[in-house]
């Protein structure tokens, strides 16, 4: 299973309404695995597109000292 990674913005990315992928750009793909709590990120929750097979993690907070 591979997993996308992505640069450090000036807010978390989300999922958005069109749940769609960053990887093969579909629309409506993405899926929720799970929901974990992290002691930096806050909500962390874990998406599978079910076109292509990424994983996304989209978490609430970011990390501390990002920019």
């Amino acid at each position: 299973m591979k997993e996308a990674s992505h640069s450090i913005l000036a807010e978390p990315i989300t999922v958005g309404l069109t749940r769609k992928c960053l990887a093969c750009n579909k629309r409506f793909a993405l899926e929720h695995l799970r929901t974990a709590e992290h002691p930096t990120l806050g909500h962390l929750k874990t998406y599978q597109c079910k076109h292509c097979g990424v994983t996304f993690n989209f978490a609430t907070r970011l990390p501390d000292g990002a920019l």
